[in-house]
């Protein structure tokens, strides 16, 4: 089972396997070197499916492995996965020197440090299955269809062809037409009584001809509902849906490089990185 929530963690003794040693290079991010000693703990299961994360502080050299005490527990507003910091049982850092110290790779998230004796974690519980609801858009869901979209277009406008502006003066009739478009499968994802994610299945790429691809588009979920399930649930429903075309052997989107939470989704899917286009990754997977 996954582990959301590594308050449990605070105050425990751990083994942590380093595999990012102190003054190692990040795997796909060459900028990036490591001040701290940066692993792993065995036997765990964190929120992306691998095992949890975790910094180890005030150790000055490079280790293979460690045991020490969590002291804190980085918690990601924008991610599905939370570190912990482990730390020499005779060792106490402050709250503000584990945000420093950790600050190297926190810097593309937003991030807080929680700490024996705080409230709570800051995350909403992750959605049982059977509080996502999917169903597929008709030209009668054009209102619901046409709200979480210009809330896409208005929040996260770099990952997305259309504009706000472009999209605001929409009649009804062009968004019940933008809702039904041929080759296009729609979803949308209901939850807590309200509709709280998109996403598009496009049979055919118009650029190439190529029948046998196909894309994932539009996709977005609302703030409050990111890294509850609600993200995972879509792309499987619409990859679902994909795969019962004989005619499509392929699966194609766009991410651009600031959006790594959807970076990681999409890798635990299947997809791959295949290239860039105008300042965006490119993934693909096979659809059988």
């Amino acid at each position: 089972m996954p582990d959301r929530d590594l308050s449990p963690y605070l105050g425990q003794g751990v083994q942590v396997v380093i595999d990012r040693p102190l003054g190692t290079y990040h795997p796909r991010h060459s900028n990036i070197c490591y001040p701290v000693n940066y692993g792993y703990l065995p036997g765990t299961v964190s929120g992306d499916g691998a095992p949890v994360d975790a910094y180890v502080l005030g150790v000055d050299v490079a280790v293979a492995a460690f045991e020490g005490i969590v002291i804190a527990v980085i918690a990601r507003a924008d991610d599905i996965e939370d570190k912990l910091v482990v730390v020499p049982p005779d060792k106490t850092v402050s709250r503000a020197g584990i945000a420093a110290a950790v600050a190297f790779q926190e810097q593309f998230f937003t991030a807080e440090v929680v700490m024996t004796g705080d409230a709570s974690m800051p995350h909403p519980h992750t959605l049982d299955d059977e509080d996502i609801e999917i169903i597929v858009a008709t030209p009668d869901d054009w209102q619901a269809a046409r709200d979480i979209r210009l809330e896409a277009l208005l929040r996260d406008p770099q990952a997305f062809g259309s504009t706000y502006a472009e999209s605001i003066g929409r009649t009804e009739d062009e968004w019940r037409t933008w809702v039904s478009r041929p080759g296009v499968t729609l979803l949308l994802a209901r939850a807590d009584q309200a509709v709280v994610g998109i996403v598009g299945g496009l049979r055919g790429d118009d650029m190439t001809g190529d029948a046998a691809v196909a894309w994932v588009v539009s996709m977005y979920v609302t703030a409050t509902h990111r890294q509850r399930g609600v993200g995972r649930r879509l792309l499987q429903a619409i990859l679902a849906d994909l795969e019962e075309d004989p005619v499509l052997t392929r699966v194609i989107l766009h991410v651009s490089h600031s959006q790594l939470p959807a970076q990681r989704l999409y890798a635990s899917l299947g997809f791959v990185p295949i290239g860039e286009e105008d300042g965006e990754i490119i993934m693909a997977r096979p659809l059988r």
